[in-house]
């Protein structure tokens, strides 16, 4: 049975990170080119209907990382070692604690935002949100906890987040595509089903 409940923890965190890296990162790098796109094709209906897709199901992904998330915190205590408790509680009420509880925090308030017509068609909003979803702050705080000790006492320093930034925004631009894909998926699934009469 522990067996059974460790394999959940594992896919559920599978789960969130997949919802985090490939989806929310992938919205927040469309956002970034619709804005230029919706500049040059300004009257084009499958610009503006892809993009409505687009904020429709982001709002359903905040819901279910937000649900994933929560269980898998669940599960993680009551399955993993005391050694492995104790390091998460160092991430998470340690010296930079604000990164590991502020980000989930901010998937979850950007991505409600979207239910709102003022965040989807207002370009500045939506820049914020993008950027809000783009960057990771859970990852800062694993990399700048890893860096900012080394073997010396006399040598730890806080580490500057500037070569993590552009790592980061590099990464960040290859999931845009899958989020894409995704988002076009969806668009041409409603329209399937509207054209068979389902209301959506």
């Amino acid at each position: 049975m522990e067996q059974q409940i460790k394999t959940m923890h594992e896919i559920i965190y599978g789960l969130t990170q997949l919802i985090n890296i490939v989806l929310f990162t992938g919205y927040a790098v469309y956002t970034l080119t619709w804005i230029v796109v919706s500049l040059i094709f300004k009257n084009n209906r499958f610009v503006k209907e892809l993009d409505e897709a687009a904020n429709r199901l982001v709002p359903f992904l905040g819901i279910l990382f937000f649900v994933l998330w929560m269980a898998g915190l669940v599960l993680f205590y009551t399955t993993e070692s005391a050694e492995n408790i104790v390091g998460f509680n160092n991430r998470a009420f340690g010296k930079y604690w604000w990164g590991y509880w502020l980000q989930p925090t901010l998937y979850v308030v950007a991505t409600q935002l979207l239910w709102f017509s003022k965040f989807r068609h207002q370009e500045a909003l939506r820049f914020l949100i993008a950027f809000v979803l783009f960057f990771s702050f859970e990852k800062f705080v694993i990399l700048t906890t890893s860096l900012h000790r080394d073997y010396f006492p006399s040598s730890w320093e806080d580490e500057s987040p500037a070569n993590y930034f552009l790592w980061n925004l590099l990464d960040r631009f290859a999931t845009a595509l899958i989020f894409v894909v995704l988002a076009l998926l969806y668009y041409f699934a409603v329209k399937f089903l509207k054209r068979d009469g389902a209301k959506i």
